[in-house]
C-alpha cells in the first residue's frame, strides 16, 4: 500500500472539534509518512489548520516543500467535518466538506472565515444519532444469548466463577500493558491488541467482557462522537476515527453499547469500510498474533499514520494510539462489570 507522494496526493480524515476550540496551543492534529518525506497537519490556536509536506534529505534533514493555512474555522463544539488536504507540486489545499478553505493557488480565493455551525445545516442537524433504543437491542440481545446458552448447555456450562476470574485475569493484563505502552514500551502493542480481541471481539456465543455482563444483565455503556454514522461528503481514499471514551467529554459525549459502537464505523480504505470490531479482529490477528506479511490495508494505513503535539519527542502511529485508546476506555467498564460479578458470587 502507498503511504502518499511527495510530488503529489490527496488525503482525507475526519476531525471532531472540542468544546476547547481554538486549541490554546499549536498542536499536530495528523501526520503520515510518505514515500520520500511526510505530510503534517498542525492546529493552531487562530483557529486556524496548517498543512505541511516535509522533504526527507539524505543527512537525516527535512525541507519543507509546501505549505498552506486556512482561513479561521467557527463552529460548536462536537461538529464533525472530512478534511482533504492536497498537493501537485505546484499548487497546495485543505478543504473542509469538499469547501475551499485553505490554496496556494493566486486564481482561486477562500472565505474570510469558514462556518461550521450545525444548527445551520438542517442536514446535519438531523442526523444526531440518538442511539438509546439500539444501545436497549443490544442489551437485549446479550442477555437472550446468555438465557440460550444455559438453555442449551445447563447452568452448569456457564460456570460463573470462571467468568468473573477469566475477567479478573484480562484485566491485570491489560492494565500491565498498558503501564508498559505508556511507559514507552511500545513493543507491548501486539499483546495489548491480540488481548483486546479475546475481551471484546472474539468469543463463543460471546466475547468474554459481554458474557460477563449478560450474566448479570448489566449495561455496558462508552461513549462516541454526536453523529457516529454521518455520510461522508465525499468517499475518501482512506481514513481513521478513533472514537470512544469510557466517560463523556467534550469530544465524545454519546452514549452507545459497547456492541454498537463496534459495528460503527472505524476506517475507510477506498470502498472499503472497516467497523471497530473488524478493525480490532484484523489487528489482533495480525499484529497481535504476530503475523504481519498478512495485514489487511486497514492496519498498514494505521501504521503508517502518525499523530501527536508538537512538544512530544517522539510521534505515535495511528495503529498504536488506536490500540491505547481502546484498551485505555474498555478497562473502566470491565473493571465495573467484574465488581458486580464479584458481588453476586
Amino acid at each position: 500500500m502507498s503511504h502518499g507522494s511527495l510530488d503529489a496526493s490527496e488525503i482525507f480524515l475526519t476531525f471532531q472539534k472540542s468544546s476547547a476550540w481554538p486549541p490554546t496551543e499549536a498542536s499536530i492534529l495528523f501526520q503520515t509518512d510518505l514515500d520520500k518525506g511526510v505530510a503534517r497537519l498542525l492546529v493552531l490556536p487562530s483557529a486556524q489548520m496548517l498543512l505541511q509536506v516535509w522533504a526527507n534529505e539524505n543527512d537525516g534533514t527535512k525541507t519543507l516543500v509546501t505549505a498552506v493555512t486556512s482561513c479561521p474555522l467557527i463552529g460548536g463544539s462536537g461538529d464533525n467535518v472530512l478534511i482533504s488536504l492536497a498537493w501537485d507540486g505546484k499548487e497546495s489545499s485543505i478543504r473542509v466538506n469538499t469547501v475551499l478553505v485553505g490554496t496556494t493557488s493566486s486564481t482561486e480565493s477562500v472565505p474570510a472565515e469558514y462556518s461550521i455551525w450545525r444548527g445551520n445545516d438542517q442536514a446535519i442537524n438531523s442526523l444526531y444519532d440518538d442511539l438509546t433504543k439500539k444501545n436497549e437491542k443490544a442489551q437485549r440481545k446479550r442477555k437472550q444469548r446468555y438465557i440460550s446458552r444455559v438453555a442449551s448447555h445447563g447452568v452448569a456450562g456457564v460456570n460463573l466463577e470462571y467468568l468473573a476470574a477469566a475477567l479478573r485475569a484480562e484485566i491485570l493484563q491489560i492494565s500491565d500493558l498498558l503501564d508498559n505502552v505508556q511507559s514507552g514500551r511500545i513493543h507491548h502493542i501486539p499483546g495489548l491488541s491480540a488481548r483486546l480481541r479475546l475481551l471484546i471481539v472474539s468469543g463463543e456465543p460471546m466475547p468474554l467482557l459481554q458474557m460477563c455482563a449478560a450474566a448479570h444483565d448489566l449495561p455496558l455503556t462508552v461513549y462516541t462522537t454526536a453523529w457516529p454514522r454521518m455520510p461522508l461528503p465525499v468517499t475518501p481514499a482512506s481514513m481513521i476515527t478513533i472514537a470512544i471514551s469510557s466517560e463523556p467529554n467534550g469530544m465524545q459525549g454519546n452514549p452507545v453499547d459497547l456492541e454498537v459502537w463496534l459495528h460503527l464505523r472505524a476506517a475507510v480504505i477506498g470502498t472499503m469500510e472497516f467497523s471497530n470490531a473488524r478493525l480490532l479482529r484484523e489487528i489482533g490477528n495480525t499484529v497481535g498474533a504476530h503475523v504481519d506479511h498478512e495485514m489487511a490495508p486497514a492496519v498498514l494505513m494505521l501504521r503508517a499514520s502518525k499523530m501527536g503535539h508538537e512538544k512530544m519527542p517522539i510521534s505515535v502511529n495511528l495503529l498504536d494510539r488506536y490500540i491505547q485508546q481502546v484498551a485505555q476506555n474498555i478497562l473502566p467498564i470491565s473493571k465495573a462489570v467484574l465488581l458486580q460479578c464479584e458481588k453476586s458470587q
